[in-house]
């Protein structure tokens, strides 16, 4: 099962006003793209909701909200993401000499600091003498580190927002638990839109 996001996609072009074909001509997607994603028949890429979201100007956290009020616009989440695991945090970023610039290392550290599961596991996530993920050994299932549940799904979304390791996004987002579906939406939101991260 797949997490659908389809109306939603459909409610805020409409709140928004436009047509398939404008928001076609906006994001270059084709006219059956779009009508298959607002009728949960695709599995979008990153890149696709992230193309959606900048034609409709909205943040892309928008379109996997669970509700929405089909008569009222969609306001953007705060472009401040707070850290519950600040030193974690910290020490990741810091262990790694990581730059504000590396976008895609402050996602992964952040989905890593924000989950304990993976937090504690960290050395098989991520080799900090070669600044680079381990190769997937943690997803393996005779790898040394073995996640189950929740946190073996925002492990591969910290991998795929990474070095864009495939995984179903859509399937992926629907297995986390409700704090985890939090981390994962900050961090799309931190990797396509910038730091944002309050220390």
């Amino acid at each position: 099962m797949i997490l659908q996001i389809g109306g939603n996609v459909r409610n805020i072009r409409k709140i928004k006003g436009f047509s398939i074909d404008e928001i076609r001509e906006l994001t270059g997607l084709s006219k059956s793209t779009i009508s298959d994603l607002e009728n949960d028949k695709s599995n979008p890429t990153i890149e696709t909701l992230n193309r959606l979201s900048q034609a409709l100007s909205i943040d892309i956290i928008e379109l996997f909200k669970k509700e929405l009020n089909d008569t009222e616009p969609c306001n953007a989440v705060s472009n401040s993401i707070k850290l519950e695991n600040k030193d974690n945090f910290i020490e990741l970023i810091s262990r790694d000499n990581t730059n504000d610039e590396d976008i895609e290392r402050i996602a992964l550290f952040y989905i890593i600091a924000e989950n304990e599961d993976l937090y504690s596991n960290v050395e098989g996530i991520y080799n900090f003498e070669k600044h680079g993920i381990t190769p997937y050994i943690a997803l393996s299932e005779n790898g040394r580190y073995d996640f189950h549940g929740s946190s073996r799904s925002l492990l591969k979304i910290a991998y795929n927002l990474y070095d864009g390791y495939p995984a179903d996004i859509l399937g992926t987002l629907y297995n986390l638990d409700e704090n985890d579906y939090r981390i994962a939406l900050n961090a799309i939101n931190i990797r396509l839109r910038g730091n944002g991260i309050e220390i």
